[in-house]
């Protein structure tokens, strides 16, 4: 009974419409580019999840694998929450530490972290409609966001950076950058 939805925006009557069409019970975000209104938020009769590809709170935002391998963490996560208003706040339903390797690059991190919420997915959503799930709000005071990484920022400076901090840009940036 798994419906995927695709319209060019989550926020048009479309989308609502097919929302309401299918009488969903959750809407399971796995990467969206645009911000959800309250209004679609609400839709569901259970819940609206999104899956987060970081250890929330750390590391709310858009590109959490390029950014925990540009800090050189050396674990990063994945993190399955109800969606609010604000990007990647909402209450934890479930999470998963996930090891960053020495010289992985962005894409490969987010390749086990892909292959990890697929396993996940399945028992998230089980659990959610047996009501087995105590949503845990997330700690403020560790949350760390993160924007959008500039040109600016992708440039590699020789003279000012470590040789550890240009292999972690490098890293980091790989390959979509």
């Amino acid at each position: 009974k798994l419906h995927e939805i695709t319209c060019k925006s989550a926020n048009s009557e479309e989308f609502k419409k097919e929302v309401l069409r299918h009488n969903a019970d959750i809407i399971l975000v796995g990467t969206w580019g645009e911000k959800l209104k309250k209004e679609i938020i609400d839709l569901p009769a259970i819940a609206s999840v999104n899956v987060h590809p970081s250890y929330l709170p750390k590391y709310r935002g858009p590109n959490p694998y390029l950014q925990t391998i540009l800090h050189r963490e050396t674990k990063s996560g994945l993190t399955f929450h109800l969606m609010d208003e604000n990007f990647d706040n909402g209450a934890i339903l479930a999470q998963k530490k996930i090891d960053i390797l020495p010289n992985d690059t962005s894409k490969e991190l987010k390749e086990r972290t892909v292959f990890q919420a697929r396993l996940m997915c399945a028992e998230v959503l089980k659990k959610l409609e047996y009501g087995l799930v105590i949503p845990v709000a997330q700690n403020e005071k560790d949350a760390v966001y993160f924007p959008n990484i500039k040109p600016e920022d992708m440039m590699l400076d020789f003279e000012r950076e470590s040789a550890e901090e240009i292999h972690a840009r490098i890293r980091a940036f790989h390959p979509w950058l």
